[in-house]
């Protein structure tokens, strides 16, 4: 209780003097993870299976207007079904990212959505998938951010035809890189 009393104070005392860096210009850097409860279903829209599992996504974008970035993502995810089998991949793919709020906020909110094209390690599958995803941003400084996230995620497997559905919660850290 203690820690968590600090902790709240502490990202009070960093946050009356920030101002984010998401303006015009500025790069950012960084990343996030997630935990995922999944299902799939076949092409008939029968659900076949269902799964949990980790992801985790560095990232790298540009502000090419105020509040709006875009650049690349890449994706490395672990699952492992009800049945027991486990599941691994990784891709990579483009964002498209806007905050909502002015600037010179401590609090912000993210709106971003995402495209990403893998490769399962365990099959001969190849993976596309879209997200989108929402949450708050709390800056500690000028160039710091910690994201807490909701996302959904669809997943189409080449191979076997089937798809994958997912509600993620995640964590995310960026570091916004002034000009």
């Amino acid at each position: 209780m203690k820690f968590i009393k600090l902790f709240f104070t502490a990202i009070l005392f960093c946050s009356i003097t920030t101002n984010a860096q998401i303006t015009k210009g500025n790069w950012m850097v960084g990343g996030n993870a997630y935990f995922d409860n999944s299902n799939a279903n076949n092409s008939k829209g029968e659900e076949i299976q269902s799964s949990t599992g980790i992801q985790i996504q560095p990232n790298i974008g540009y502000f090419f207007y105020d509040h709006f970035a875009s650049g690349l993502i890449a994706s490395y995810g672990y699952g492992k079904t009800k049945g027991g089998n486990s599941n691994s991949g990784f891709g990579v793919g483009p964002f498209l990212r806007y905050y909502f709020l002015k600037s010179d906020k401590n609090l912000n909110f993210l709106l971003e959505a995402n495209y990403n094209y893998g490769k399962n390690f365990n099959t001969q599958d190849f993976t596309t998938s879209y997200g989108i995803k929402t949450g708050p941003v709390v800056y500690f400084n000028s160039s710091v951010g910690l994201e807490l996230l909701a996302k959904y995620q669809h997943v189409f497997y080449s191979s076997d035809s089937y798809t994958t559905n997912s509600l993620q919660i995640g964590l995310g850290l960026q570091i916004h890189l002034e000009k």
